[in-house]
C-alpha cells in the first residue's frame, strides 16, 4: 500500500476502515498485548529496516483483523527536525516506547 498509494489514500483508508465499525467496545489491552508480541516476534523475520510509517500501518492492519482499532499518531519535533509515528491506544504506547514518543508533538491522529 505505501509503494502503490499515496500517504493521503493509506490515512483515508484507516480512517475508513476504524469509521466502518459501529459498535464500538471497549479495547481490549491484553488482547493487544499478546498481538504486539507476536508482531514483534515475526517483524524480525521480515529483512526491512525499522519504518515507523512501514511498522505502524502494518500493525493497525493487524490489531483490525482482531477488532482493535487503536490511534495512528503521526508526531514531529525540531533541532534537529524529525518526523515520526507510532500506534496508541489511549495513553499506552503500543509499538515505541513513551519515552521516545515523548519528544515528538502530535499533529495528527488518525
Amino acid at each position: 500500500m505505501l509503494k502503490r498509494r499515496s500517504i493521503l489514500f493509506t490515512v483515508s483508508d484507516v480512517q475508513r476502515m476504524r469509521g466502518e465499525q459501529l459498535t464500538q467496545v471497549a479495547f481490549d489491552y491484553d488482547k493487544a498485548r499478546d498481538l504486539v508480541m507476536s508482531f514483534n516476534r515475526f517483524r524480525q523475520l521480515i529483512p526491512r529496516s525499522y519504518l515507523c510509517l512501514f511498522d505502524s500501518l502494518t500493525l493497525l492492519k493487524l490489531l483490525a483483523r482482531y477488532r482493535l482499532f487503536p490511534r495512528w499518531v503521526f508526531g514531529v519535533r525540531g533541532e534537529p527536525f524529525e518526523a515520526h509515528c507510532w500506534v496508541q491506544a489511549d495513553d499506552v504506547v503500543l509499538n515505541d516506547t513513551v519515552e521516545r514518543v515523548g519528544t515528538f508533538t502530535p499533529i495528527m491522529v488518525v
